[in-house]
């Protein structure tokens, strides 16, 4: 492209973009041609995946993508004047932020660029290269073929620019077309606006670029400064996870330290060694798809991370696929030609589906990877029963409060004085403040912890300290709040574990009666097989079948065998009775243990017969708590469970995993429906909005024809665990973890959301992960305040551990029903066990 170009603007060149002079006017200052703009304004950065094929951007469809992607969805009732709470002592945290600064106001302009002329060819890497030839003129812009954004007016309010040029478009005749290149304002883009959230993270990207790490998902990391484990065959690559968006007053950027743990042996190697696994059994390739399918795995060729789906063992290396220019080449050859890399040409495929963002950036296909280049990620189950290895990486992957500061704090250090960051950043007039923002939490008071009813009981109640969340000792040395009897129960046991057997369950007998259980097993209830075939142990359930008990204890060698989802699936489907499993190796080879153990697992099998272990007091009547979680089916590839519990009586302690039970309980129903629902993944708010919530309302309108004065008050509340964001206590001393009740609900919280955060469990090692919580509907007259304690008070009631759990006991009901189900039924159980907590 050559030739000389002028420009003008319609209305008058007077406009100024802050420099006293207008686009047009410069452009004419300048004396520009075809060569004189070669350098960079800002960028002709891709604003996301095929967003600069043809067609005008910023369509509706394209601004829900983006909208999806960054979850940026308004669910801040206008009346709500303030979500912030009064309960608690205040407590002065640092977060893992860092404030954004930008020189002069914060203002984000969009503009179409429109081109006209007879040119035959105006692809969007066309379109780019003729803007940038006017880049010397133009403020710093990104430009995705068709949309610009800057943080300046191009020319005043009122007006619109047009730059004529001419352009060479055919370089053997040297003919010149003119071209004109018209610049309109769509609008301003404001901090809350999902393009203007969009543009900041390509930014941060770019400046990120700098730092000279490789990134991996949405992560960076450092190759040079892996941590290798030779004799586990495994690294740890360390790095940071970043993010930029509004926030409640300014633009933060959140830091992450991340630890991507990846193996060097590749899924080729796997798959190799799992042929000479004797647990393979005649289905070989039923067995590797089963260990490998659901893992991700890390392709260095491109340094990109993938999910594997499915595993193609009917074609191989050898096969061919179709290239963009329509022909063919197999992956022996294009590996070799492309990359220079020699690959095992008999090994099998493997297929990755596209993920929810892909497809919302237009990419469907699937995409085939090959075995040989692909490393596996994360850890095996073998390595994460090795004691001694997961001692030695938790070193690293576990960092406490202090460690982790420190090393935030050198990241900080290291983006604010890497020359290429600076640069990246000044361009767009921004600055990273160093320091950790400063952010004021509470924390709420610790609960009392109802223990008994029974007057013989010496201790009715206790609590616990904020750093220390655990009334352990307290639950397993006093009669339960309402103790169920174990009377009718059966134990299915191979004879080779009848001493561990026996010694355990000894000690049950023991503690069930400090506990309040009574605990009857005579020898007839003794159901012992010769070995521990999975034949053998569902021959003996049809027998102990027949006898009718309500519960079944079985023992078995450990429970990742098929056995324990074949038991699971019997007493399940065909023989409906609660069970509990008993592992040789997590629980009767650790004798020294034998009655703290034994009190837990009393405990749990009371409670899955209906019986409370202790309550907190929840100041709320007629209410129902339900929570709802998923978990990926892993038989199904790209299906997932969703399992809901719902709480039955006014104590929120009994369960049911259908919500139409509530009416057989207390036969009415309640004036308040609180909905945890956990398990939404990223850019799925929108969808819980849209859909969830309507299926709520229409089931109320659906029993509303026959009670036509129900109108129940909905809480609706998205939890969510997956987040990044970590608090620190400050004050002078060493970085600590914050006490458990501690709560944030300004600063770091979202503008449009009504969310807080809620540390409710204390930890031990390493640093204490928050929970979001994103009230999206709230019909009822509960302040922030008193819904945050709600939630504090729910994680109380997890019945599996006597201390606070993360999130509220409902959702963690729901969870270990969704696991139980996608990982060993496969199918909705039987509705006779719906009532009970069977699924603990």
């Amino acid at each position: 492209m050559g030739g000389r170009g002028r420009g003008r603007a319609r209305g008058g060149d007077q406009g100024s973009n802050g420099n006293g002079a207008g686009l047009a006017q410069r452009m004419g200052q300048m004396g520009l041609d075809g060569h004189g703009a070669t350098g960079g304004g800002g960028g002709e950065r891709s604003m996301g995946r095929g967003v600069t094929r043809g067609g005008a951007r910023n369509s509706a469809e394209d601004i829900q993508r983006r909208n999806d992607f960054m979850d940026l969805v308004k669910t801040r009732p206008a009346s709500l004047t303030s979500k912030c709470g009064v309960s608690g002592t205040p407590v002065a945290l640092r977060a893992n932020y860092f404030k954004i600064n930008k020189s002069g106001a914060a203002r984000m302009f969009s503009y179409h660029v429109t081109l006209k002329s007879e040119m035959e060819e105006e692809r969007s890497f066309v379109r780019k290269i003729i803007v940038r030839r006017l880049a010397q003129v133009l403020p710093v812009y990104l430009f995705d073929g068709m949309m610009m954004f800057t943080m300046e007016r191009l020319y005043p309010e009122g007006q619109d620019c047009r730059v004529e040029m001419s352009c060479n478009e055919n370089k053997a005749t040297n003919e010149s077309v003119p071209v004109e290149v018209e610049f309109k304002l769509t609008g301003e883009i404001f901090p809350t606006d999902h393009t203007y959230l969009h543009v900041l993270n390509i930014i941060k990207n770019q400046a990120n670029d700098g730092l000279q790490l490789t990134q991996m998902g949405r992560g960076y990391y450092d190759p040079k400064s892996t941590i290798k484990f030779p004799q586990y065959k495994i690294e740890i690559w360390p790095g940071y996870s970043t993010s930029i968006r509004q926030h409640e007053n300014d633009i933060l950027m959140n830091v992450d330290v991340s630890m991507k743990v990846l193996r060097t042996d590749t899924v080729l190697n796997q798959m190799d060694s799992m042929k000479h696994d004797r647990a393979a059994g005649r289905d070989v390739l039923g067995f590797i798809s089963k260990k490998l399918i659901g893992a991700i795995v890390y392709a260095a060729h491109n340094q990109k991370t993938y999910r594997i789906d499915d595993i193609d063992f009917n074609k191989n290396a050898t096969s061919t696929f179709q290239k963009k220019d329509g022909s063919s080449i197999s992956f022996v050859d294009y590996y070799k030609t492309r990359h220079g890399l020699t690959i095992n040409p008999k090994q099998p495929l493997l297929i990755s589906q596209p993920r929810d963002r892909d497809i919302r950036g237009g990419k469907n296909d699937l995409c085939i990877l090959v075995p040989e280049l692909c490393k596996m990620t994360g850890l095996s189950d073998d390595q994460r029963n090795n004691f001694h290895l997961m001692q030695e990486i938790s070193t690293y992957t576990r960092m406490v409060p202090e460690k982790r500061v420190q090393s935030l704090i050198e990241f900080s250090n290291r983006y604010t004085s890497t020359p290429e960051v600076k640069a990246t950043l000044e361009k767009w007039s921004l600055k990273m403040n160093p320091e950790l923002v400063a952010v004021n939490g509470r924390i709420l008071p610790p609960e009392r912890i109802f223990l008994s009813q029974n007057p013989r009981s010496k201790v009715k109640e206790t609590t616990y300290t904020s750093d220390n969340a655990d009334w352990s000792n307290a639950a397993t040395r006093n009669v339960l709040w309402n103790p169920v009897p174990l009377d009718n129960i059966r134990f299915i046991y191979p004879g080779i574990m009848y001493n561990k057997v026996a010694m355990f369950f000894k000690e049950m007998q023991m503690v069930a009666k400090g506990l309040g259980v009574n605990l009857i097993m005579p020898d007839s209830n003794w159901q012992e097989i010769q070995d521990t075939r999975t034949a053998s142990y569902l021959a003996a359930a049809k027998v102990v079948s027949q006898m009718k008990p309500n519960f079944v204890v079985v023992a078995i060698p450990n429970d990742r065998c098929d056995t324990y989802a074949a038991m699971k699936k019997h007493f399940c489907f065909t023989s409906p009775v609660p069970t509990q499993m008993i592992t040789d190796s997590k629980v009767l080879s650790k004798d020294k243990k034998y009655k703290s153990v034994a009190s837990k697992v009393v405990i749990q099998m009371t409670t899955k017969m209906g019986g409370t272990p202790w309550c907190v007091k929840i100041p709320m009547t007629k209410a129902m708590i339900v929570g709802f979680d998923t978990y990926h089916d892993t038989t199904k590839a790209g299906m997932s469970v969703g399992a809901m519990v719902a709480t039955l009586d006014s104590n929120f302690s009994r369960y049911s995993s259908h919500i139409s039970k509530h009416t057989e309980n207390q036969n009415e129903f309640p004036d308040k429906i609180f909905f945890y629902r956990d398990g939404v993944g990223d850019g799925q708010v929108q969808q819980v909005v849209d859909h969830e919530i309507q299926q709520l309302e229409n089931a109320i309108k659906a029993v509303q024809k026959y009670s036509p004065n129900w109108n129940p008050q909905i809480v609706f509340i998205i939890v969510s665990k997956r987040i990044n964001t970590k608090f620190f206590v400050s004050g002078g001393r060493r970085p600590e973890n914050p006490s458990s009740g501690t709560v944030v609900d300004d600063i770091v919280t979202l503008p449009e959301r009504h969310d807080f955060y809620l540390i409710s469990q204390s930890v031990r090692q390493g640093t204490v992960n928050p929970t979001s919580y994103n009230i999206i509907k709230n019909t009822s007259t509960l302040s922030s305040d008193k819904i945050q304690m709600l939630t504090y008070k729910l994680c109380h009631m997890y019945y599996n551990w006597p201390g606070t759990v993360r999130v509220p006991a409902p959702c963690q009901y729901a969870h270990k029903l969704a696991y139980l189900v996608g990982e060993s039924l496969h199918d909705e159980p039987h509705e006779m066990l719906s009532k009970t907590l069977y699924y603990l």
